[in-house]
């Protein structure tokens, strides 16, 4: 099979009494705004044929039956259900309902309705189908999952004394909502997805425990659950907008209202749990606490920035610790047109485009990697660096920045390089670069961290994801990167710090080398000499 590379639409009308609700196909999107009415809602489709290279017979939704089945692999049903060839066509959808098989009012097309509803019974898929009399909805089937009981939702209301504070009881409530609407609709079509909601729902319930012990402020308990709330409010309404009862759901994405993007929205999910299941494994920020135990072969001041052998030291053998699968918590993801690609310590989202526009340059999911880098990078940088206002931590930062400071270990000795790392491009911003005296620096570091901690971070994120994600390869990442900025409205204002970003990543893979070493550029067919006193290009054969 092969699948139609031009969209049609399905859209769904009121019938001009109101009574009833009528189905239509459109070739094209301008079609389909034909006769639009108050109730009426649509989504792009594409038409699975049987050679690409003919052109398939025109057809219409009249007196029919439409059998809407998902989330399945297309081939499933495709293989498994005997006589499907005889289906009028099969489309394919981006909803959870992602495919369409549209049967003849006839013996054999009845036959094959009820062969396909026979088929997704006994698989434990999802369906609803339509029995259309000239277009309008008759007579509706439909088969949904059985229905689960959450214990973590069970638990989260256990809270109720914590959350009665004014500024957060209506938030909390909110994420309860939220919580319980997306588990109800995950548990009716795709059960994979509520366990991984449940895990996400039950770090709220940690969180309501910090902020009762008054370990976490108000304003960090407001910010997290409005996040949370946002990003379960979006991912339910397209992901499980067009599952049973199909017009009693509606996406708020208006070009995919009927039938949503769930396909869409349950591929970026895993896509992002494979990635995030591997780094969360690594359990870097607990690797890195753990260095503080590791003496042996601490370097001195001078060999911090001056040793490359330091750049083979491997923190995930350096200490022992088992990894725990279980303390991965998933993050909730979506589409954002507003957001874009952004992340936060629980949510990921990407932008609306890429619905349309996946494999493209400026809007791919190897973006994502980015996202999901700052997740890491964050944790990393709560063991790395000191917080603002905490008087330990400014402790013993002023300690490691003493002219005659030594690292006692490792950890010492990476908090020591990156406070370096932070004064230095503090001094570099200063209306005269000259370093800050012994006394001075205590009072200035709280603003120095507050101040470069966005930059930096960013640098470290930019830095990870080439190195890790693009495995270093200087053409390819900095095409990508660029290709993606390039989407970006208003860039022009953020090129300078786009470009130290760049430079910044992409010097790393320089750190072993010597002055004039020229770095190649496979992805984009050329050399550059970097380090010399003249930078040329030289053409590869």
């Amino acid at each position: 099979m092969h699948l139609d590379t031009r969209a049609s639409f399905v859209a769904l009308h009121d019938t001009p009494d109101g009574r009833e609700r009528a189905v239509s196909l459109h070739p094209n999107f301008e079609a389909a705004l034909s006769g639009w009415t108050v109730g009426s809602r649509l989504s792009p489709i594409w038409r699975l044929l049987a050679d690409a290279k003919v052109a398939a017979p025109a057809v219409e939704f009249g007196d029919c039956k439409l059998t809407f089945i998902g989330p399945v692999r297309p081939a499933r049903p495709i293989t498994e259900i005997k006589g499907i060839d005889q289906a009028v066509s099969i489309w394919a959808t981006l909803g959870c309902f992602n495919l369409i098989i549209h049967t003849a009012q006839d013996d054999i097309g009845d036959a094959l309705a009820a062969d396909t509803i026979a088929w997704a019974q006994a698989e434990g898929v999802a369906f609803e189908q339509w029995t259309l009399n000239a277009s309008e909805i008759g007579n509706v089937e439909q088969h949904v999952l059985p229905r689960r009981e959450s214990k973590v939702l069970a638990e989260l209301l256990a809270y109720s004394e914590d959350h009665k504070h004014p500024a957060v009881r209506t938030s909390y409530q909110e994420n309860l909502v939220a919580t319980a609407t997306s588990l109800a609709r995950a548990a009716a079509v795709y059960p994979p997805i509520f366990d991984e909601i449940e895990q996400a729902a039950a770090s709220i319930g940690e969180i309501m425990k910090l902020f009762a012990a008054k370990e976490m402020t108000l304003l960090e308990m407001q910010s997290r659950l409005q996040t949370m709330n946002a990003a379960l409010s979006r991912f339910s309404s397209q992901a499980f907008s067009g599952i049973p009862p199909i017009r009693g759901t509606e996406c708020h994405f208006w070009i995919h209202s009927l039938l949503g993007t769930g396909s869409a929205n349950l591929a970026l999910a895993s896509v992002v749990a494979s990635i995030q299941n591997v780094l969360g494994k690594a359990l870097i920020p607990e690797r890195l606490k753990l260095l503080e135990e590791v003496t042996n072969g601490t370097p001195t001041t001078a060999d911090l920035t001056g040793d490359a052998k330091l750049l083979d030291f491997d923190i995930l053998d350096s200490v022992d610790l088992d990894a725990d699968a279980a303390s991965i918590v998933p993050l909730i993801t979506y589409f954002s047109g507003r957001d874009g690609f952004s992340s936060h310590v629980q949510t990921l989202s990407a932008p609306l485009t890429t619905l349309a526009e996946c494999n493209s340059l400026r809007s791919n999911l190897l973006t994502v990697t980015h996202e999901i880098s700052h997740i890491f990078v964050q944790s990393a940088l709560a063991v790395l660096s000191p917080t603002p206002g905490d008087e330990a931590d400014l402790k013993w930062a002023t300690r490691l920045l003493e002219p005659a400071a030594q690292a006692g270990n490792m950890l010492d000795a990476a908090r020591q390089l990156f406070l370096e790392a932070l004064v230095s491009m503090a001094i570099e911003d200063r209306p005269e670069a000259r370093p800050y005296g012994r006394k001075e620096l205590p009072r200035e570091l709280p603003g120095i961290i507050e101040r470069s901690r966005l930059e930096v971070q960013e640098i470290l994120v930019h830095t990870f994801d080439f190195l890790y994600f693009h495995q270093g390869e200087p053409g390819y990442y900095v095409s990508n990167i660029w290709h993606s900025w390039c989407a970006i409205p208003g860039i022009a204002d953020r090129i300078p710090e786009y470009l130290m970003r760049t430079l910044c990543a992409v010097s790393s893979v320089l750190l072993h080398e010597k002055a004039g070493y020229a770095v190649p550029c496979r992805a984009q067919g050329y050399e550059r000499n970097i380090g010399g006193d003249r930078a040329r290009d030289r053409t590869r054969e």
